[in-house]
């Protein structure tokens, strides 16, 4: 092999695969939203640069051939489909290009990931290396997390790894441990080796048992068990009733299932509610869907009908999310593309099996003989199984360190196709001009745009400061500036109309808040709503709205009280009435100082209505 090629294969690419899988545990607090648009910052920065690194490589690669196989064709209709349906649903914002910009980062990963795996040169082994040491990194942070010795980004979470959360945060580990799995059962790796990565094994278990994600404990368990399925067959062979083994596993299986469910029943009843309005909403928009990035709002505007039509039952009520997933990829995706682009993603799945069944056959013969490379692909397969079950549960493709993790091991299993489609680009001046200025035109696009959202984020993030201290001429002035880029920004536009609010500006407020409820139509925005007309005098729009809030999340006790304040106010008395009784009778979801001063109020203003009508009958 060209000594230059063998650098960048051994030297070059490892650096850079681990400078992009860093993205999991970037963090910053300059921006709102620290985690998610710090992490995007970093990918893209990270990745315009090493695309070009990529492109320069396959300039000086003797041979250098674009190959295109039949996955590579669904991938491509698979992306072209939904940033169609994308564009054709969104305005054409900095926000839009910046997830558009992600997308084609997360494609050239997952081919340029195909292309070293390919060549089966030295470097292998160290990207292999690159992608399991910043797993061990996340995995010790947890684990610092879970014995005291830091503290998680929530404080409501003992274990959050990097991740705001820890159901993020679990399923990102459980995507990296079939790997682990698989080096360690058929790897060629000193014995030093292979007691340490035992050892970050078993941290895997503590970390999963504190985060008690149950979606993560089956995604490792669908994931391990591929991994080790070559080794079960070569065992369960040795025995004339192997299948008992089998029968066992599925009872086991079947009743793990069940524990799990009533492990958190409230949590499991929610997200089966979900599940309940994402496919009426399906049923609605069967063929395309609602458009993909609309699922938030779809949800939330079924939900409110939902409850408005006395459907939900009071422990609906109760357990009722904001909707901003559907805690299953594969309902949000026909949601959001309909049966059309479900059947997309179900093709593509069904050509990563395929090479799936190939890989478990090869290692199924003999799993230590083989070549690392098909070690790799089985550990990239069970991967792929856990992140592909986690997604029946939550939402994988939502979180970019579990989709960089997805488009990584996607190319590593499919680096054993030698395609079926082959362009020459060594000697092609056409093709080596056109990749070029491709790749560096967006490359350009991507810094330049991630500077213009850096700053719009530094202003949000300004404006939401003066805002806690009282001062919302300047906080305004701050969200002005950051307006034209963030305007498609759900949280950001309900910020805006709230800090209109509060500066008694209430049409200014109503004119942003009634666009931020067509966004994420969310019961803040149309409390918000409710209380701007009620001020203006406009009580029936008040009304309206503060129902819509109601309707939204019907645990919440502050649009039941503002819609008792609006019923006192205008004198409906026998309205207010009946508002005050049913906020005395609504559980507590969360029992609060202030949800309890709220029914005091309540059963006040009933001991006074009474004694009033008790006056005036005598």
């Amino acid at each position: 092999m060209d000594l230059r090629i063998n650098a960048w294969l051994k030297f070059v690419f490892p650096t850079g695969f681990f400078l992009i899988f860093i993205t999991s545990i970037v963090w910053s607090n300059e921006f709102k939203s620290g985690e998610l648009y710090a992490r995007e910052a970093y990918f893209i920065t990270s990745s315009a640069i090493i695309s070009c690194l990529f492109i320069v490589f396959m300039m000086i690669k003797p041979q250098a051939k674009i190959i295109v196989s039949n996955l590579d064709l669904f991938m491509a209709l698979f992306v072209l489909y939904f940033v169609v349906r994308f564009l054709a649903n969104s305005e054409s914002t900095s926000l839009t290009y910046w997830d558009l910009l992600i997308t084609f980062y997360l494609l050239l990963l997952y081919y340029a990931t195909r292309v070293i795996f390919r060549e089966q040169g030295p470097g292998s082994v160290y990207v292999i290396w690159a992608f399991i040491i910043v797993g061990a990194l996340n995995l010790i942070l947890g684990f610092f997390q879970g014995v005291g010795l830091l503290r998680s980004s929530d404080l409501l979470f003992k274990i959050t790894g990097s991740f705001a959360n820890p159901g993020p945060y679990a399923g990102y580990i459980s995507s990296i441990f079939p790997m682990s799995l698989a080096l360690v059962l058929y790897g060629t790796f000193s014995h030093s080796v292979k007691k340490g990565a035992l050892i970050l094994m078993a941290i895997t278990v503590y970390v999963l048992i504190v985060c008690g994600s149950r979606a993560s404990w089956i995604a490792i368990t669908a994931g391990s068990a591929l991994v080790l399925l070559p080794w079960l067959i070569r065992f369960g062979k040795s025995f004339r009733r192997y299948w008992l083994l089998y029968i066992m596993v599925l009872l086991l299986g079947m009743v793990v299932s069940h524990s799990v469910f009533l492990w958190k029943e409230e949590s499991a009843r929610g997200r089966l509610l979900n599940w309940k309005i994402a496919m009426q909403i399906a049923r609605d928009n069967t063929l395309v869907g609602v458009g993909t990035g609309k699922y938030q709002s779809a949800h939330q505007s079924y939900q409110i009908l939902y409850f408005q039509n006395k459907q939900g039952t009071e422990y609906e009520k109760k357990i009722a999310g904001t909707g901003d997933y559907a805690f299953n990829d594969y309902i949000e995706i026909l949601v959001e593309n309909g049966v059309f682009g479900l059947s997309i993603v179900l093709i593509f799945l069904f050509l990563v099996a395929k090479d799936g069944i190939v890989i478990l056959q090869k290692c199924g013969r003999d799993p230590s003989g083989n070549q690392n490379i098909n070690i790799y692909r089985l550990g990239a397969l069970g991967g792929l199984a856990s992140i592909l079950t986690f997604g029946f549960f939550s939402y994988p493709k939502s979180v970019l360190a579990i989709a960089i993790n997805f488009s990584f091991l996607v190319g590593i299993l499919h680096s054993m196709d030698s395609g079926t489609r082959s362009f020459s680009i060594k000697n092609n001046s056409f093709f080596r001009l056109g990749f070029l200025l491709i790749i560096t035109s967006i490359s350009l696009f991507a810094l330049r745009t991630q500077k213009m959202i850096r700053h719009s984020l530094n202003d949000w993030l300004a404006g939401s400061e003066l805002k806690a201290q009282g001062k919302f001429e300047g906080s305004i002035e701050k969200m002005e500036k950051a307006y034209p880029v963030l305007e498609n920004e759900k949280y950001f536009i309900w910020e805006y109309g709230e800090i209109f609010f509060l500066n008694e500006n209430y049409e200014k407020s109503i004119a942003i808040l009634e666009e931020a409820s067509k966004i994420y139509p969310h019961s803040q925005a149309f409390e918000y709503l409710g209380r701007a007309y009620q001020k203006l005098g406009k009580f029936e729009k008040a009304e309206e709205n503060l129902y819509k809030a109601h309707y939204s999340l019907p645990y919440k006790f502050g649009p039941q009280y503002y819609l008792f304040k609006l019923y006192t106010e205008v004198g409906q008395k026998e309205e207010a009435q009946a508002k005050a009784l049913e906020i005395i009778e609504m559980p507590e979801k969360n029992p609060s100082i202030p949800v309890k001063l709220m029914k005091e109020e309540m059963k006040d203003y009933i001991k006074m209505q009474n004694k009033s009508k008790d006056g005036f009958s005598r």
